[in-house]
């Protein structure tokens, strides 16, 4: 039976998957996923998160409004109180990596494994500045997009307090700022190509990467940051994403193609608990066409998904 406190996992809103969009939010779904860790996905409206949170007396950061992922653990690890909450994804992915190894978990295949994937996670700053706040402001072709996600209310949330953040509406970004990045770069698929090319380039940097992974044969917690980014991209626009990953291709596009094993949704309530190597992605799209039709209300769009594992999994 295990031994982990019953967790409740909150996630951001979203209209057109049932998966994590966030960067942050996806760290800590991912890091769940990967550990094996059972948990209950809720989701809470961008424009509630902060009355949520406040209502939860969690203090609220300075300088910045109320933001998620965030986690609950009941029983708290106090001993006292219906449920400990816990924010902040890299406060998370502690607690998570310290909950795995309690339990049992194998060192070897956590979050941080040894030194150099602690060092490694948190020196991916250049790579993300790289890809979005240089002075082509790529970030404008991307960030402003959640809008379109997002549900009626959360939008109108968005907008106001984006205004106050950009000086512009999310849509003023995307017609103006936006189309002068795509005109720039040939495209809009070239500008995600050129936000994607940092992460490219790491994973082909064979001086920090030895396998499939920055982790090796298995995922770490720098790889998780990674694909976080990456997701984000594709729900901002699905098929900019997809042109621009295969400009990229290489040793990013395989490891992009192994982690979408840990994005499927689980049944009967039970844990999915899959190693990431292409072998077994190849087994998710055998099981795909034999039957896992059923996990269409989960917003997995059965066809596409499996046609697009299938011509990508066909070009390794």
């Amino acid at each position: 039976m295990s031994g982990y406190p019953h967790v409740v996992f909150y996630d951001i809103h979203c209209e057109t998957t049932k998966q994590p969009w966030s960067p942050f939010t996806t760290r800590t779904y991912l890091a769940l996923r990967i550990l094996g860790i059972p948990f209950q996905h809720e989701y809470i409206p961008m424009c509630k998160i902060g009355p949520t949170l406040s209502a939860a007396e969690l203090p609220q950061p300075k300088d910045s409004r109320y933001t998620l992922p965030a986690i609950t653990l009941s029983p708290p690890r106090s001993g006292s109180g219906e449920k400990e909450w816990v924010t902040e994804s890299e406060t998370i992915a502690a607690l998570l990596q310290q909950l795995y190894l309690e339990n049992g978990g194998d060192l070897s295949r956590s979050l941080f494994p040894d030194e150099a994937s602690k060092q490694l996670a948190s020196g991916l700053k250049e790579q993300f500045t790289a890809s979005l706040y240089t002075k082509y402001h790529r970030w404008k072709s991307i960030t402003p997009m959640v809008y379109h996600i997002l549900d009626p209310e959360s939008q109108g949330f968005f907008h106001e307090t984006r205004i106050s953040d950009w000086g512009k509406s999310p849509k003023e970004i995307i017609e103006t700022d936006a189309k002068e990045n795509a005109e720039r770069d040939g495209g809009v698929d070239k500008v995600y190509a050129k936000a994607m090319e940092p992460f490219g380039e790491l994973y082909e940097d064979k001086k920090k990467k030895k396998g499939l992974w920055l982790g090796g044969d298995n995922p770490i917690y720098a790889d998780i940051k990674v694909l976080g980014m990456m997701q984000w991209f594709n729900c901002a626009n699905g098929e900019a994403f997809e042109g621009g990953l295969k400009a990229v291709g290489g040793a990013l596009e395989k490891a992009w193609i192994a982690g979408q094993v840990y994005f499927t949704q689980s049944w009967a309530g039970e844990a999915f608990i899959v190693h990431s190597t292409l072998s077994l992605v190849k087994t998710f799209v055998s099981l795909c066409r034999v039957g896992l039709r059923s996990m269409q209300p989960y917003n997995l769009t059965y066809n596409a998904q499996t046609q697009r594992l299938k011509a990508n999994l066909s070009s390794l």
